[in-house]
């Protein structure tokens, strides 16, 4: 009696262990598909990133451009207002 005790016990550990076993390689599964969509949105995040450096370089350049022309506009009102019209 006491060998077919110890035979049950053991089955019954055997079978949580393969459950355990069997969750673990789904959540392995799930985290692996995880990862490869992560990996998926950083290549295009970085893709992104190239096609988006051009524009902000021009519009930079183009702020610029306005603020030179803005100190420009404001140099000929301010003499403008000296000439007392």
């Amino acid at each position: 009696m006491d060998v077919n005790q110890n035979f049950e016990r053991l089955e019954q550990e055997v079978i949580r262990l393969m459950e355990v076993l069997e969750k673990l390689r789904k959540e392995n599964l799930e985290q692996k598909e995880r990862i490869q969509n992560l990996e998926r949105d950083i290549g295009t995040t970085n893709a992104e990133n190239e096609r988006l450096k051009p524009i902000e370089t021009a519009h930079e350049e183009s702020n610029r451009g306005k603020e030179e022309i803005k100190g420009r506009i404001e140099n000929i009102l301010s003499r403008l207002d000296g000439l007392n019209l």
